[in-house]
């Protein structure tokens, strides 16, 4: 059994970095545990998703939402499901631009019945995305939260 946990992000835009955040942290939690997780820095690029599946069983995917509406650092976590976005069938879709949402919706496509059937989201709501490296308070706060809900998860799915 394997869980792959992908981390996106822009690293200098604020809030933004949570995603990337995480897996640098649960690098230190795991560290023993380096046949059965996978920890993958994804940045802004989504379409690597296509290559990173093949193999796990389980995939837990955190990234920021902007979201201006609710309480910042809001933690959501939602099955990967709810939030795809149908791929296109456009040849030219200019794949930089591509969203881990709409690469979780090419690989379901092309991986068929080996798509992993257990794939998680963890949405941190966001404000900031200006162009520096700080964060809110509140969204590492919530940083540090979904770093001990996924260990738990993760270690109670494992055992």
């Amino acid at each position: 059994m394997k869980c792959a946990i992908l981390g996106f992000g822009n690293p200098v835009r604020g809030d933004d970095a949570v995603g990337c955040q995480v897996i640098e942290k649960l690098h230190e939690k795991f560290n023993n545990e380096k046949d059965h997780i996978g920890l993958f820095d994804m940045g802004t690029n989504g379409f690597e998703i296509l290559f990173t599946l093949s193999g796990y069983n389980k995939i837990i995917v955190v990234d920021a939402v902007l979201d201006n509406q609710n309480k910042i650092g809001q933690i959501y976590k939602v099955p990967a499901e709810e939030v795809l976005m149908a791929p296109e069938e456009d040849p030219l879709l200019f794949l930089h631009g591509m969203k881990w949402n709409q690469g979780l919706s090419y690989a379901k496509k092309i991986m068929g019945d080996s798509y992993p059937t257990d794939v998680d989201a963890y949405l941190i709501s966001i404000s900031n995305i200006s162009f520096i490296e700080a964060m809110q308070p509140e969204v590492e706060k919530a940083r540090d939260e979904v770093i001990e809900l996924i260990f738990k998860e993760v270690v109670s799915w494992l055992n």
